[in-house]
């Protein structure tokens, strides 16, 4: 199985990227394809707990991207992480924590 894990950030979307991701997925016949969009938000505003925007935000971010690989026959399944990327890939649990 191949496994690609993709953080969406705030530079997404992003053709280039994802077009990369398409081609790696394509190249192996059994993968699975997982993107993380992280709830970025400033530090003021996760102090006070004001998280919609950034919830929005990475949601947006997260469909876009899911779209287009799907658009291209790439099964993708993603999820909305927490604000800092690092803590989002390591809930994921594709590296040790």
């Amino acid at each position: 199985m191949h496994r690609v894990l993709v953080v969406a950030n705030e530079t997404c979307p992003c053709p280039a990227p994802l077009e990369e991701v398409h081609d790696r997925a394509v190249a192996h016949e059994q993968h699975e394809v997982r993107i993380i969009a992280p709830a970025l938000n400033s530090r003021v505003r996760h102090y006070l707990s004001d998280v919609d925007g950034a919830v929005a935000a990475a949601r947006g971010r997260l469909e876009g991207a899911l779209e287009f690989l799907r658009s291209e026959g790439v099964e993708a399944a993603g999820s909305i992480g927490d604000s800092d990327p690092f803590v989002t890939v390591a809930d994921t649990g594709a590296v040790p924590a």
